[in-house]
Formats: structure tokens, sequence, C-alpha cells
């Protein structure tokens, strides 16, 4: 930096001035000392690096072509599997019929007694065009069992010799795959923070960590809609424990030794898991953190209707067997509405977790996106620090991490459970 300067004023001497030369500015006028300082310290970390950066770049280089035909490979076995699944059963039936028909063609040629009596009646004749027509049908079916068993073998071994590239692909990309890691590490270690001299590094490092924010903000809307997803599946078993309860209250209401306050207590129960069934639907819209759209909220209005309508007729109190039966049956009517009413109100909170899963996948491509151009600017940096030849091969981007930043994002709600609904104790007294 200092010599191009010399060599500037020196040039300028040849046609200026003494006084101009004197006062030509420089190329770090107006920058603090500290400014220049932490400069220099940067372009000196990227020029202690740059051997280990070239033989990174060269690792990435030379292993760059596995990890696409290592997936390939692993389609390909997939797809061998499924093929081998299928023919396997029509190898076996293709020897079983062979192995049938043998046993018929063996019933001709080797049976002295048959072959006698077909003899002795004159009919030698027929005796050999049948052992003849059952030798035939036995060598077309065992030409068929050939044919399968050579195309299962044939099968086998291409399985086989795609398990033996595959292990040694498997090699190259975990070599790849540490390359990467490594590369990553390194310009992390030089460029995280702020970046003297190199401002549009510090741009891109900024962009690059919103768009991860972005990502984490959408991965925690999905984990949220999960949440709202579980709690509205849970609502099914509330449901299913309501009808239990019903229909044990029409086996006591109908029972030889009649008691009313039984069938009452059942019914209390019944409205328990109604009350469950209640707190699970709010739960559920008030998981998924926004205001839900109009498919959603008629969704919900219909299910708590039938909710708020069960446990209406779940707390009548009649003393009859027929009034009681009559009850029991419009509780049990209502309630099945209700597990219609609670698979729309499902598919349409699933809706909700789509449309953010959907936002998960853009968010995730934009993050690798700005991750590939900061990528690019780093490495930059060392090519116009230590010069092209230094820093050769050029850097390319071989693998894309969008849908690994997707996957992480869904992992993280992959976990999330359905709410509990607490089976009431045995003739338990409901709680008030």
């Amino acid at each position: 930096m200092a010599s191009s300067m010399v060599d500037r004023k020196a040039a300028a001497a040849d046609f200026l001035p003494p006084e101009t030369i004197t006062n030509m500015p420089s190329r770090n006028h107006n920058r603090p000392p500290s400014d220049q300082v932490a400069e220099r310290k940067v372009r000196q970390a990227i020029e202690e690096a740059a051997s280990r950066n070239t033989q990174l770049l060269g690792e990435l280089e030379a292993t760059a072509h596995a990890p696409g035909l290592f997936n390939n490979n692993q389609i390909k076995i997939e797809h061998v599997d499924k093929r081998l699944a299928d023919l396997e059963p029509e190898v076996q039936e293709a020897i079983a019929a062979a192995n049938q028909q043998l046993k018929q063609h063996k019933s001709y040629r080797d049976s002295v007694a048959k072959k006698f009596v077909y003899t002795v009646l004159k009919k030698k004749g027929a005796f050999d065009e049948k052992a003849m027509r059952e030798e035939k049908a036995y060598h077309e079916v065992l030409e068929k069992r050939h044919k399968a068993e050579a195309k299962l073998n044939e099968l086998k071994a291409d399985k086989a010799a795609l398990a033996i590239e595959t292990k040694e692909l498997e090699e190259l990309v975990e070599r790849h795959g540490a390359a990467h890691k490594a590369i990553d590490g390194l310009y992390s270690k030089i460029f995280d923070g702020p970046t003297a001299g190199f401002a549009d590094e510090d741009e891109q490092e900024e962009a690059h960590k919103l768009a991860k924010l972005a990502l984490q903000e959408r991965t925690e809307a999905l984990k949220a809609a999960v949440r709202g997803v579980k709690a509205a599946q849970a609502v099914k078993v509330a449901i299913e424990r309501a009808l239990f309860e019903k229909q044990r209250a029409s086996f006591e209401n109908h029972s030889d030794i009649f008691s009313q306050r039984g069938v009452q207590t059942i019914l209390k129960r019944c409205v328990a898991y109604i009350n469950r069934g209640l707190e699970l639907s709010d739960e559920a819209v008030e998981a998924i953190q926004a205001t839900p759209g109009p498919d959603l909220t008629q969704a919900k209005k219909s299910l708590d209707g039938l909710f708020i309508a069960a446990r209406a007729v779940a707390q009548e109190r009649y003393h009859s067997k027929s009034q009681n039966a009559e009850l029991i049956e419009r509780l049990g009517f209502t309630l099945t509405k209700a597990l219609d009413a609670q698979k729309k109100y499902v598919d349409a909170m699933k809706k909700v977790s789509e449309s953010r899963r959907e936002s998960i996948r853009r968010t995730a491509r934009a993050l690798e996106d700005e991750r590939r151009a900061l990528q690019q600017i780093r490495q930059s940096a060392f090519e116009t620090t230590v010069g092209f030849g230094a820093a050769a091969p050029a850097y390319h981007e071989c693998c894309d991490r969008a849908p690994g930043f997707e996957h992480d994002s869904h992992q993280q709600s992959a976990s999330i459970v359905e709410p509990v609904v607490t089976e009431l104790p045995e003739d338990a007294e409901p709680p008030p």
C-alpha cells in the first residue's frame, strides 16, 4: 500500500511542481489510524490463511462431483429395491409352477405302471401324446422360471455394484462436507463482525443475518401452526371419549337395575370431556398467534356450536328411561356431527401450517442466496488481497443448502406432540 503511493509520487515528479507533489492526497487521507491498523490486520489474516483457503478450494473442486452422484445412486438403489420387491414374489410363483409341472411331467415320464396300463388298453399313442404335452408344458414354465431368476440375479448384481460405488462415493461426500465446514469456519474467523476495509462484506453479512433471522421467525411461526394442528387433532380424542360416556349412559339407562343417579353421573363425565374439547378448540386457534382467516373462523364456530349444543343436552335432567333414551340419542347425534366438524377444523388448521411451510421454503431459498453472495464476497477478498493465482481455484458454490435449511426448520416442529386429554378414572365423580 505504501509502495504504491511512493510510485505515484515518483511518477508525478516528472511533470508536477514540487509543492503539488508534497500536498498530493494519500489513500488513507482522513482515515483514523485505528481504521488503518484494523484493515492491515484483516489483510494480514487473509494472507496468512491464503494457503489453507487454496487447499480447501482444491478439495472442494476435487470432490464436487461426489454429492450429486451419491444422491443419484441412492435413488437408483431405491428403484432397484422396489423392482426386487415386485419381482421376488413373481420368481417364487414361477418356481412353484415349475415344480408343480415337473410332478405332472414325471407322472408320465417315470411311471411304469401308468405306461403299462395304457399299453394293455392299446392306447400307447394317447399316452405318448399326453407325456409329450406334459413335457412341453414343463419346459415352458421352466423357461419362465429361468427368465425370472435371471432377471432377479441381474437386479441383485446391479444393486451390489451400486452399493460398492456408493460406499466409495460416501468417503468423498464426507471429505466434501468437511471441506465446506472448514472453509465456513475459516471465513467466519476472519470476516465475522465489522471487517475494516471491506464495506461490501459488512453489508452482505448484515443481509445474511437478516435472512437467517427471517427463517428463524418463519420456523417459530410453523411451530405455532403445528401446535395448533395438534390441539385440533386432540379434540377428536375428547369427542370420542364423550361418545364412549354417552354409550355407557345408554347401557345404564336400559339396565335392569335402573339408576337415575348413575345416568346423571355418567353424563357429567361426558360434559367434562366436552369442556376439554372446547378448551382444545380455543388452544388450537390461539396457538397460531395470528388472526384466523374466514375458513378457520367458520370451522371453529361450527365445532364450538356443536360442543355447546351437546353440553346443553348432556346437562338436561329427566327421571324416566324413555326421556333419558331420547336425550342420549340427541347427544350421540350431536357428538357425531362434532366429529365431522372436527375434521374440517383440522383441515382448516392444516392450511395454515402448509402456508407457513411454503413460506419457509421461500425463506430458506432467500437465505441460501444471501449465504452464497456472502461467500463470493469473502472469496473475492482473498483474490484481491493475495492475487488470483495464490487463491486459485476460484470459489464455486457446488452445494445447494436451501433444502437443508428447510429440513432443519421442519425438524424443529417434528417433536411437537398432541395435548393430553386426561382420561377420568373409572366411575370417578367428574369435576364440577
